[in-house]
Order: C-alpha cells, then structure tokens, then sequence
C-alpha cells in the first residue's frame, strides 16, 4: 500500500486550499455598505403662523444617511395694521430622520430652540384713536423646536416643498407652515 508522501505537488494542494480563502477575500470588494454620503443644502420659505400673519424660516441641512442636522431660523408676525404685532421667532438646532423616494423625501425633526418675541399686556389707556397701543411683554425661553417638511425634488439640486415648524415653551409657543425652496444637494 502507498502511503501519502508529502511532496512537491501535495505542497502545492496544501498551500492553494489554506490560501484560497485569503485569496479570494482580497479579490472581492468588501461586504460592508458603502460609506454615506454627506449632503448640505439651504432652505427658506414664507408662509403664514398661530399668531395669524406673516411667517418666514431659513434653515442649513446636513444629512448623512437617514439623519439630518438642522440649524433652523424662524419667526411669525402677527399682521397688526394699527395695534402693537406680537412676534415670536426662535433660532433652534434639530435632529432628524428622512425617507427618500425618487423624485421626494419627507423628514420629521426635533430639538432645543432658543426663542423669543413680544406679547401684548395691558392696554394703555387714552391710546385707542386709530389703533391701540399695548405693554409690550417681551419674553425669550429655551423650548422644543419641531419640524416637518414635505419636499418634491425634480432636480439633484433643487426641491420645493411644505414645512411645518414651531417651537413649545412656556412663554409664546408658536406654530408656522410655509412654502419652501430647497437649494444644495436634496437628493
């Protein structure tokens, strides 16, 4: 009976069997997903709010993955033609998630916002000739900021949309919707 008898090509199986799998590992492209890739992009939008008048945001997005940062400005003013406006406006840094379709995305965001504005007080009396005029109670707190936008995105570059936002605090929480444009690398 012949036995096994290591040589030069039972060497050569050996070695081609232990490397094979190292050999093949090092041809194929890594099983890991590829690396996201970072998008910014600016938005702004007027519309109207709770404090029934003129609302304005600007905002700058960064998204990687499915979350997004949001640095948001936004603000409302009631439309007062004689009487002292009531304003509420916030500055607030958000967290987000996104779904992306083809040619849209919808994303939904928290965080903290800085806000601040002016209520009307007490009535100043001998002060209602053509319109009247109020103490004006000036307020600023820290509250949660919310966001919700709604985008179609016909070109990699440009997307219009609806965004919903405001801000709950103690002191002059508001509500916003407006009509937005999108500029930067939306999808």
């Amino acid at each position: 009976m012949n036995a096994l008898r290591p040589g030069p090509s039972w060497v050569t199986v050996l070695a081609m069997l232990l490397l094979a799998p190292w050999l093949s590992s090092a041809q194929e492209p890594p099983s890991e997903a590829p690396e996201a890739q970072t998008q910014v992009f600016f938005s702004g939008g007027v519309g109207a709010g709770t404090l029934s008048g003129f609302a304005a945001q600007l905002s700058l997005s960064i998204r990687r993955g499915g979350g997004d940062v949001v640095v948001r400005m936004a603000g409302t003013t009631e439309f007062a033609l004689f009487d002292t406006p009531e304003t509420s406006k916030d500055i607030a840094v958000l967290y987000g998630r996104h779904t992306s379709g083809s040619i849209g995305w919808v994303r939904a965001a928290a965080g903290l916002g800085a806000a601040w504005g002016v209520r009307r007080g007490a009535l100043l009396p001998g002060t209602c000739f053509f319109g009247c005029d109020y103490v004006q109670k000036r307020h600023s707190t820290v509250g949660l900021a919310l966001q919700v936008d709604a985008a179609w995105a016909p070109l990699s570059s440009m997307a219009l949309g609806l965004s919903l936002f405001g801000n709950l605090n103690g002191l002059g929480s508001f509500g916003v919707a407006t009509l937005s444009l999108h500029l930067g690398q939306v999808r």
